[in-house]
Protein backbone atom coordinates (compact mmCIF):
# COMPACT_ATOMS: atom_id res chain seq x y z
CA UNK A 1 0.00 0.00 0.00
CA UNK A 2 2.81 2.78 0.87
CA UNK A 3 4.89 1.84 -2.67
CA UNK A 4 0.99 2.13 -4.18
CA UNK A 5 0.66 5.69 -2.48
CA UNK A 6 4.23 6.73 -3.23
CA UNK A 7 3.80 5.84 -7.14
CA UNK A 8 0.71 7.60 -7.18
CA UNK A 9 2.13 10.27 -5.13
CA UNK A 10 5.06 10.44 -7.89
CA UNK A 11 2.66 10.38 -11.01
CA UNK A 12 3.79 7.19 -11.87
CA UNK A 13 1.32 4.15 -12.17
CA UNK A 14 1.22 1.78 -9.50
CA UNK A 15 2.57 -2.13 -9.78
CA UNK A 16 -1.11 -3.38 -9.32
CA UNK A 17 -2.25 -0.93 -12.05
CA UNK A 18 0.83 -1.89 -14.42
CA UNK A 19 -0.36 -6.01 -13.54
CA UNK A 20 -3.92 -5.06 -14.41
CA UNK A 21 -2.61 -3.60 -17.80
CA UNK A 22 -0.86 -6.62 -18.86
CA UNK A 23 -3.54 -8.79 -18.20
CA UNK A 24 -5.57 -6.92 -20.08
CA UNK A 25 -3.15 -6.72 -23.17
CA UNK A 26 -2.47 -10.16 -22.89
CA UNK A 27 -6.37 -11.21 -23.15
CA UNK A 28 -7.19 -8.41 -25.75
CA UNK A 29 -3.43 -9.83 -28.13
CA UNK A 30 -5.29 -13.78 -27.78
CA UNK A 31 -8.60 -12.57 -29.24
CA UNK A 32 -6.69 -10.72 -31.58
CA UNK A 33 -4.54 -13.82 -32.88
CA UNK A 34 -8.08 -16.19 -32.68
CA UNK A 35 -9.68 -13.58 -34.54
CA UNK A 36 -7.40 -13.31 -37.46
CA UNK A 37 -6.65 -15.77 -40.02
CA UNK A 38 -6.07 -17.64 -43.76
CA UNK A 39 -10.09 -17.82 -43.55
CA UNK A 40 -12.04 -14.94 -42.03
CA UNK A 41 -14.50 -15.90 -39.12
CA UNK A 42 -16.87 -14.63 -36.95
CA UNK A 43 -15.99 -14.89 -33.06
CA UNK A 44 -19.61 -14.19 -32.10
CA UNK A 45 -20.93 -17.16 -34.57
CA UNK A 46 -17.58 -19.42 -32.97
CA UNK A 47 -18.90 -18.63 -29.70
CA UNK A 48 -22.74 -19.27 -29.58
CA UNK A 49 -22.75 -21.82 -32.45
CA UNK A 50 -20.73 -24.65 -31.90
CA UNK A 51 -21.24 -26.92 -34.66
CA UNK A 52 -20.24 -23.75 -36.93
CA UNK A 53 -17.31 -23.99 -38.79
CA UNK A 54 -16.12 -21.29 -37.12
CA UNK A 55 -16.52 -22.60 -33.73
CA UNK A 56 -14.40 -25.56 -34.70
CA UNK A 57 -11.84 -22.91 -36.80
CA UNK A 58 -11.35 -20.85 -33.56
CA UNK A 59 -11.13 -23.22 -30.81
CA UNK A 60 -9.56 -26.28 -32.73
CA UNK A 61 -6.75 -24.60 -34.37
CA UNK A 62 -6.39 -20.67 -33.68
CA UNK A 63 -6.83 -20.67 -29.64
CA UNK A 64 -5.08 -23.71 -28.94
CA UNK A 65 -2.11 -21.80 -31.27
CA UNK A 66 -2.54 -19.02 -29.81
CA UNK A 67 -2.32 -20.01 -25.98
CA UNK A 68 1.02 -22.23 -26.80
CA UNK A 69 2.69 -18.96 -27.65
CA UNK A 70 1.30 -17.04 -25.04
CA UNK A 71 2.56 -19.98 -22.42
CA UNK A 72 5.97 -19.83 -24.22
CA UNK A 73 6.55 -16.56 -24.25
CA UNK A 74 5.50 -16.21 -20.67
CA UNK A 75 8.13 -19.10 -19.73
CA UNK A 76 10.72 -17.20 -22.01
CA UNK A 77 10.06 -13.89 -20.42
CA UNK A 78 10.18 -14.92 -16.69
CA UNK A 79 13.77 -17.17 -17.21
CA UNK A 80 15.04 -14.06 -18.84
CA UNK A 81 13.59 -11.70 -16.29
CA UNK A 82 15.31 -14.25 -13.07
CA UNK A 83 19.04 -14.37 -15.03
CA UNK A 84 19.07 -10.73 -15.54
CA UNK A 85 18.42 -10.15 -12.06
CA UNK A 86 20.88 -12.98 -11.09
CA UNK A 87 23.50 -11.79 -13.00
CA UNK A 88 22.65 -7.67 -12.78
CA UNK A 89 23.02 -7.50 -16.53
CA UNK A 90 19.96 -6.67 -18.80
CA UNK A 91 22.22 -8.45 -21.91
CA UNK A 92 21.37 -11.94 -19.76
CA UNK A 93 19.06 -13.86 -21.49
CA UNK A 94 19.22 -17.89 -22.99
CA UNK A 95 20.72 -17.11 -25.94
CA UNK A 96 23.27 -15.00 -24.88
CA UNK A 97 24.38 -17.62 -22.00
CA UNK A 98 24.54 -19.96 -24.46
CA UNK A 99 21.51 -22.26 -23.21
CA UNK A 100 19.47 -21.76 -26.40
CA UNK A 101 22.87 -22.80 -28.50
CA UNK A 102 23.11 -25.94 -26.56
CA UNK A 103 18.97 -27.30 -26.58
CA UNK A 104 19.49 -26.35 -30.62
CA UNK A 105 22.29 -28.78 -31.03
CA UNK A 106 20.61 -31.31 -28.47
CA UNK A 107 17.70 -31.10 -30.87
CA UNK A 108 19.81 -31.21 -34.01
CA UNK A 109 21.36 -34.52 -32.55
CA UNK A 110 18.04 -36.09 -31.92
CA UNK A 111 17.07 -35.34 -35.90
CA UNK A 112 20.04 -36.31 -37.24
CA UNK A 113 19.17 -39.48 -35.62
CA UNK A 114 15.85 -39.84 -36.61
CA UNK A 115 14.27 -39.22 -33.45
CA UNK A 116 11.84 -37.23 -34.66
CA UNK A 117 8.29 -38.97 -34.43
CA UNK A 118 9.85 -41.40 -31.13
CA UNK A 119 8.48 -40.51 -27.96
CA UNK A 120 8.83 -41.49 -24.19
CA UNK A 121 6.35 -42.17 -21.87
CA UNK A 122 4.28 -39.88 -24.65
CA UNK A 123 6.77 -37.32 -25.08
CA UNK A 124 8.61 -36.81 -27.92
CA UNK A 125 12.07 -37.03 -28.26
CA UNK A 126 13.72 -34.37 -29.20
CA UNK A 127 12.42 -31.71 -26.91
CA UNK A 128 14.03 -33.99 -24.59
CA UNK A 129 17.30 -33.51 -26.72
CA UNK A 130 17.02 -30.01 -26.51
CA UNK A 131 16.62 -29.88 -22.91
CA UNK A 132 19.27 -31.85 -22.17
CA UNK A 133 21.38 -29.79 -24.37
CA UNK A 134 20.45 -27.01 -22.83
CA UNK A 135 21.65 -28.39 -19.09
CA UNK A 136 24.74 -29.19 -20.55
CA UNK A 137 25.80 -25.83 -22.34
CA UNK A 138 24.27 -24.74 -18.78
CA UNK A 139 26.85 -26.41 -17.07
CA UNK A 140 29.90 -25.80 -19.32
CA UNK A 141 28.93 -21.69 -18.93
CA UNK A 142 29.14 -22.09 -15.25
CA UNK A 143 32.37 -24.11 -15.59
CA UNK A 144 33.77 -21.42 -17.09
CA UNK A 145 32.60 -18.56 -15.53
CA UNK A 146 33.85 -20.18 -12.05
CA UNK A 147 37.39 -20.84 -13.46
CA UNK A 148 37.47 -16.91 -14.70
CA UNK A 149 38.65 -14.34 -12.18
CA UNK A 150 36.43 -11.75 -13.46
CA UNK A 151 33.63 -10.32 -12.65
CA UNK A 152 30.96 -13.25 -12.29
CA UNK A 153 28.26 -11.56 -14.64
CA UNK A 154 31.13 -10.47 -17.10
CA UNK A 155 32.41 -14.27 -16.63
CA UNK A 156 28.70 -15.56 -17.17
CA UNK A 157 28.21 -13.53 -20.94
CA UNK A 158 31.12 -14.27 -22.34
CA UNK A 159 30.80 -17.81 -21.21
CA UNK A 160 28.05 -18.32 -22.88
CA UNK A 161 28.54 -16.20 -26.22
CA UNK A 162 31.61 -18.82 -26.78
CA UNK A 163 29.40 -22.01 -26.05
CA UNK A 164 26.57 -20.50 -27.81
CA UNK A 165 29.19 -19.64 -31.22
CA UNK A 166 30.26 -23.01 -30.45
CA UNK A 167 27.24 -24.84 -30.80
CA UNK A 168 25.94 -22.92 -33.60
CA UNK A 169 29.00 -23.77 -35.58
CA UNK A 170 28.32 -27.66 -34.62
CA UNK A 171 24.99 -27.39 -35.77
CA UNK A 172 26.21 -25.58 -39.55
CA UNK A 173 28.80 -28.33 -39.58
CA UNK A 174 26.27 -30.87 -38.85
CA UNK A 175 23.76 -29.43 -41.97
CA UNK A 176 26.79 -29.95 -44.50
CA UNK A 177 27.05 -33.99 -43.73
CA UNK A 178 22.70 -34.49 -43.86
CA UNK A 179 20.98 -35.16 -46.93
CA UNK A 180 19.03 -31.91 -48.66
CA UNK A 181 15.20 -33.36 -46.87
CA UNK A 182 16.93 -33.58 -43.51
CA UNK A 183 18.10 -30.48 -43.24
CA UNK A 184 14.93 -28.98 -44.46
CA UNK A 185 13.63 -30.84 -41.64
CA UNK A 186 16.18 -29.25 -39.27
CA UNK A 187 16.21 -25.79 -40.53
CA UNK A 188 12.09 -25.52 -39.94
CA UNK A 189 12.67 -26.95 -36.38
CA UNK A 190 15.65 -24.39 -35.34
CA UNK A 191 13.52 -21.55 -36.82
CA UNK A 192 10.48 -22.09 -34.89
CA UNK A 193 7.06 -22.73 -34.91
CA UNK A 194 3.50 -22.99 -33.30
CA UNK A 195 2.06 -26.11 -34.47
CA UNK A 196 -1.44 -26.99 -33.08
CA UNK A 197 -1.12 -28.94 -29.62
CA UNK A 198 -3.31 -31.24 -28.11
CA UNK A 199 -5.07 -30.62 -25.21
CA UNK A 200 -2.92 -33.06 -23.27
CA UNK A 201 0.43 -31.00 -24.65
CA UNK A 202 -1.21 -27.70 -23.51
CA UNK A 203 -1.97 -28.64 -20.35
CA UNK A 204 1.44 -30.17 -19.86
CA UNK A 205 2.74 -27.00 -20.85
CA UNK A 206 1.11 -24.57 -18.85
CA UNK A 207 1.74 -27.10 -15.73
CA UNK A 208 5.83 -26.86 -16.47
CA UNK A 209 5.58 -23.10 -16.88
CA UNK A 210 3.60 -22.60 -13.45
CA UNK A 211 5.97 -24.43 -11.73
CA UNK A 212 8.91 -22.99 -12.86
CA UNK A 213 7.52 -19.67 -12.51
CA UNK A 214 6.24 -20.05 -8.91
CA UNK A 215 10.36 -21.34 -8.03
CA UNK A 216 11.05 -18.02 -9.41
CA UNK A 217 8.49 -15.86 -7.58
CA UNK A 218 9.37 -17.59 -4.34
CA UNK A 219 13.02 -16.80 -4.81
CA UNK A 220 12.12 -13.26 -6.23
CA UNK A 221 13.22 -11.84 -2.51
CA UNK A 222 16.76 -12.82 -2.83
CA UNK A 223 16.97 -12.39 -6.46
CA UNK A 224 15.99 -8.87 -5.80
CA UNK A 225 19.08 -8.81 -2.83
CA UNK A 226 21.06 -10.56 -5.65
CA UNK A 227 20.70 -7.90 -8.12
CA UNK A 228 21.80 -5.65 -5.84
CA UNK A 229 25.75 -6.45 -5.90
CA UNK A 230 27.77 -8.55 -3.95
CA UNK A 231 28.29 -6.07 -1.04
CA UNK A 232 24.56 -5.03 -0.93
CA UNK A 233 23.83 -9.00 -0.36
CA UNK A 234 26.45 -9.25 1.86
CA UNK A 235 25.58 -6.26 4.42
CA UNK A 236 21.60 -7.65 3.67
CA UNK A 237 22.78 -11.11 4.80
CA UNK A 238 24.80 -9.45 8.26
CA UNK A 239 21.54 -7.38 8.74
CA UNK A 240 19.72 -10.66 9.05
CA UNK A 241 21.45 -12.54 11.03
CA UNK A 242 22.29 -9.76 13.22
CA UNK A 243 18.28 -9.41 13.55
CA UNK A 244 17.78 -13.07 14.13
CA UNK A 245 20.69 -13.43 16.96
CA UNK A 246 19.12 -10.49 18.80
CA UNK A 247 15.73 -12.14 19.00
CA UNK A 248 17.10 -15.03 19.78
CA UNK A 249 18.59 -13.15 23.02
CA UNK A 250 15.24 -12.05 23.79
CA UNK A 251 13.23 -15.02 23.70
CA UNK A 252 15.91 -17.03 25.87
CA UNK A 253 15.90 -13.75 28.27
CA UNK A 254 11.75 -13.99 28.31
CA UNK A 255 12.26 -17.65 29.21
CA UNK A 256 14.65 -16.93 31.66
CA UNK A 257 12.57 -14.78 33.81
CA UNK A 258 9.26 -16.38 33.34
Amino acid sequence: MTGDRASRAGGRPSNRLVLVGCVVVLLLAIVVGASFGTDPVSLVTAVLDSSSRDHDIVFAVRLPRVLLGALAGAGLSIVGVALQGLLRNPLAEPYVLGVSGGAAFGATLAILGGLTGATMLGASLVPVAALLGGLAATALVHAFAAASSGARSTSFLLAGIVVNSIASAAITFVKTLIAPAKAQELLFWLMGFLDVPSQASLVALAVYVALGSAVLLLDAARLNVLSLGDDAASISASACARWSSARSSRARSSLARS
